[in-house]
């Protein structure tokens, strides 16, 4: 029958067809590309980012046809067809990234092969059929079109094509407003765009002046109370307190940053179907701060803030595997002048992600991962024994601590996929079906995990070294998961992704109640360290909690992929697509419609996680005030970081043990 047909069809036009193969069949792969991004990832398509797609498209196909002719067919195949499977494997990581995250992914992350091994199970379990059809055996069956069509492909004019596709980005560039905003980019050239803004910050010679542009050091990271901050060379985050002070108390500390630990589905933070039964038992106890923030999106991230009061970098990898030995002021560091002793907990690999190379280099003394506590019939949990598991060795190990001590638990049996089979009798509504979404496993492991830590605090409390100690619960991120029939924005979307609780008990220091205060992580080591009343030379971020009331705020920052938001009191500038909705809150005035844009700023007069917040846009010129405010901080960041300008410079220690020594 084939034949038969071919035979109808003239030989010219048979001939033309199958030279014209290879340029239908790229075609219609770089249209399933766009088609997979723009549908897997709810991303809107505008005009540049059509330019974008057709001149990389171009620019590429004229490049294969240009390396044809230079060096011959073997090599320009081979480049054509690896060229392609590298598109197909990024569209397929951009969705499965934008999956966990609700971001395009960057390029530090596509980067990040040396961690496939470790987060495989999360991989695994989002490579589902459609997936599996659309990601993966499509574009692979359109690379064997290309294959079998390269030998009679014959390229037509590919200077000229190349010529047409670099003007098409050329016009796409002067008609985009940002380079993070999908609308207005290919996902690829965006993150490609990302990588050179932040390299570009991170280049040349040190320039803090010049790069606030008239603000200063204290207008954007204000000073710890009873401190003074300079902001002048060569440490300008260093702050040195008006009068020095010995801890009044030193008690043993337990921080326990919770794995995916978020506030939306706990009571204690309004949610009519509490999951978090434990922290809610457990706030009566302490101090609950209601508006509390994760400053990142993976645990590394939100540790770093926690134990060093420190900003995330924008768009790289994890501080703790590029500069393991950064100039910083953290607390374990603080402690051991005090006397403490620092321990470190997880039920996983230690050296994951770079952690013990930071940990030991910044005061932690144990760093007691499972290459120390792991046994020969450990039951796993997802990636580790199960938190309860892990919370009677810690609390083994603790028994054998020098008080005073402050240790630190990673808990990890709620990490992502979540579909572990766990330890507990779940009530009825959490009961698997055998046909269950990903936030109903997520909802069984927050509710296994905040079992645990109920479990690991009883049984501190029944320890002679644990009736007093200060116990902080924070959760190190949320999560980007949500019920299927959700009617959530994508700002409540993101406010539940980085609200998170804080609860600090402190018997006898802290009375139990709540405070409405707007803090992050980068707050919980000053407040620590003011509840012991100590004051020292450091380089926080962050400030106390509990200071007065009447005090100005600080800004909080949330750090995703490619992009950060700001909360400053009730004003927040937060990450999105557009700059207002039609039918819901901040709502578009009259005779407006949504524009792209990415970030919507806004004024919020109640609580975002409730069903229907009262949320007013901000004025232009606050808008661009705070806008202002998040740009430079986010750019001090990457700059301080680049000329290891983060802490307080070389000798801190030193100089911290001789101001203690003064007060003997």
């Amino acid at each position: 029958m084939a034949r038969h047909i071919l035979s109808i069809i003239p030989a010219s036009r048979r001939a033309t067809r199958s030279e014209n193969g290879l340029n239908w069949a790229w075609a219609a792969f770089c249209l399933l590309q766009i088609g997979l991004v723009r549908w897997g990832t709810d991303a809107a398509y505008g005009l540049a980012a059509g330019l974008d797609d057709v001149g990389l498209a171009l620019v590429l196909l004229a490049f294969f046809g240009l390396l044809r002719w230079v060096s011959g067919s073997i090599l320009a195949a081979s480049v054509m067809v690896l060229t392609a499977l590298f598109l197909a494997a990024a569209c397929l990581a951009n969705e499965l990234y934008h999956d966990t995250f609700d971001t395009w992914v960057g390029v530090q992350s596509l980067a990040a092969t040396e961690e496939l091994d470790d987060i495989q199970s999360s991989i695994v379990s989002m490579l589902v059929t459609p997936v599996l059809l659309g990601w993966v055996l499509l574009p692979g069956l359109l690379v064997g079109v290309m294959c079998s069509s390269w030998h009679a492909w014959k390229p037509v004019s590919p200077v000229k094509m190349m010529a047409v596709g670099l003007l098409c980005l050329m016009a796409g560039s002067g008609l985009r407003v940002d380079v993070a905003n999908q609308q207005e980019n290919h996902f690829l050239l965006s993150a490609l765009r990302l990588e050179a803004r932040r390299v570009i910050r991170s280049q040349g010679s040190y320039d803090l002046k010049g790069l606030l542009g008239g603000l200063s050091v204290r207008e954007l990271a204000p000073p710890m109370e009873g401190y003074q901050r300079p902001g002048s060379d060569p440490q300008p985050l260093l702050q040195r307190p008006l009068e020095a002070k010995r801890p009044a108390v030193r008690p043993n500390i337990i921080l326990i940053e919770a794995e995916s630990y978020r506030s939306a589905e706990s009571g204690s933070y309004g949610a009519s179907l509490s999951l978090t039964p434990q922290l809610d038992r457990l706030s009566q106890q302490g101090l609950l701060v209601e508006n509390f923030y994760a400053t990142g999106i993976q645990t590394v991230r939100g540790e770093l803030s926690a134990l060093c009061s420190t900003l995330p970098a924008l768009g790289n990898s994890a501080l703790y595997k590029r500069m393991p030995e950064a100039n910083l002021t953290c607390l374990p560091d603080i402690l051991s002048q005090m006397g403490y002793e620092n321990l470190w907990f997880s039920a996983y690999k230690a050296d994951y992600a770079g952690k013990r190379p930071f940990l030991v280099s910044h005061g932690v003394d144990v760093v007691y991962g499972v290459e120390a506590h792991g046994q020969k019939d450990d039951v796993m949990l997802g990636w580790g024994i199960s938190d309860e598991a892990m919370a009677d060795r810690i609390i083994e190990r603790l028994g054998q601590a020098q008080a005073p001590f402050m240790a630190t638990w990673i808990t990890l049996s709620n990490h992502h996929p979540w579909s572990w089979d766990f330890p507990i009798e779940f009530p009825e509504h959490l009961q698997l079906t055998g046909n269950d979404s990903p936030y109903k496993h997520y909802q069984r492991g927050l509710y296994y995990t905040d079992h645990a830590i109920g479990y690991f605090v009883s049984r501190i409390r029944e320890q002679s070294w644990g009736e007093k100690a200060w116990i902080v619960i924070v959760g190190d991120h949320g999560m980007h998961v949500f019920p299927k029939d959700n009617q959530l924005t994508d700002i409540q979307k993101l406010e539940s992704h980085f609200r998170v609780p804080l609860l600090i008990l402190a018997p006898d220091v802290i009375e139990p109640g709540r405070t409405e205060r707007v803090s992050s992580q980068i707050d919980i080591a000053p407040t620590l360290l003011e509840m012991m009343g100590a004051k020292v030379s450091n380089a926080f971020w962050g400030r106390n909690i509990l200071r007065p009331t009447t005090s100005e705020p600080s800004p909080v920052v949330m750090v995703g992929e490619n992009a950060a938001s700001i909360v400053l009191d009730d004003e927040r500038c937060m990450v999105a697509k557009v700059t207002c909705y039609e039918n819901a809150q901040p709502q578009c005035g009259e005779n407006e419609s949504p524009a792209p844009a990415s970030h919507m700023c806004f004024r919020a007069a109640d609580d975002i996680l409730t069903s229907m917040p009262n949320l007013t846009r901000l004025e232009p010129a606050r808008s661009a005030r705070l806008r202002r405010i998040l740009d430079l901080l986010t750019g001090m960041q990457t700059h301080l970081e680049t000329h290891n300008k983060l802490g307080a410079g070389d000798g801190w220690q030193d100089a911290m043990q001789v101001e203690l020594s003064k007060l003997d």
